[in-house]
């Protein structure tokens, strides 16, 4: 009985390490994905469509440095109050009405710091001296010098400004008034233009916030 057997166990075959991992390696093997199931959106890592790497949005200051600038320009005109309008190059009424006012006077303006200590930002125009005029015309009169020269003197944003007779009178006389800028309203179509530039800026500023949402938002699922 024992020699029968011997035969039997010569035929059975042995299993190795190759059998037991078969399931294991054929599990390594990348498979295509599984149909989409509901709503979900299942990530093909396996294909892309462009042979070409696509490449890392950067996230540093320097590759934007066009884009923030001009964002800092923006800012910058907004924090000075200023037209986004006249900065962008629209010719409005104002300036040019600015400009002609500005021609009349012949004289210039001599305007020298207050104090050794104060730092004029900005030069005295024409227009700040005839708004101070409107609003203090007690202070806005005529003085003679030693030499017998007559001139108005006054003090206006930290400055002592002098200017000739004869473009004081023309302020006083009331010459300026066919002048409407001199008023401190603003004009209507300066207004009007201003609003439909803020509205260009906003809606191209909505177009470039939108896509990154939507690329940002397709990358989440």
């Amino acid at each position: 009985m024992t020699q029968a057997s011997e035969p039997q166990e010569i035929h059975k075959r042995k299993r190795d390490a190759d059998d037991a991992g078969s399931q294991n390696n054929s599990d390594r093997i990348p498979q295509p994905p599984p149909p989409q199931s509901g709503n979900s959106i299942l990530i093909n890592y396996l294909t892309k469509s462009s042979t070409g790497r696509l490449e890392l949005i950067p996230g540093d200051a320097d590759t934007f440095s066009d884009v923030l600038g001009l964002l800092n320009s923006y800012e910058g005109v907004l924090n000075r109050h200023e037209s986004l309008a006249a900065n962008l190059g629209a010719k409005l009424t104002g300036p040019r009405l600015l400009r002609a006012m500005e021609g009349v006077f012949e004289g210039p303006i001599i305007a020298s710091p207050a104090s050794p200590y104060h730092h004029q930002h900005a030069p005295i125009s024409w227009l700040d001296i005839v708004t101070f005029a409107r609003s203090n015309s007690d202070k806005f009169v005529l003085t003679t010098n030693a030499d017998g020269e007559r001139s108005c003197q006054f003090f206006l944003n930290g400055s002592q400004v002098q200017i000739l007779e004869d473009d004081w009178r023309l302020i006083v006389n009331g010459t300026l008034d066919r002048f409407s800028i001199a008023s401190n309203a603003p004009l209507e179509e300066d207004e009007t233009a201003e609003l439909a530039t803020l509205d260009i800026v906003e809606k191209r500023l909505q177009v470039l916030i939108k896509k990154a949402d939507e690329v940002a938002k397709r990358a989440r699922h």
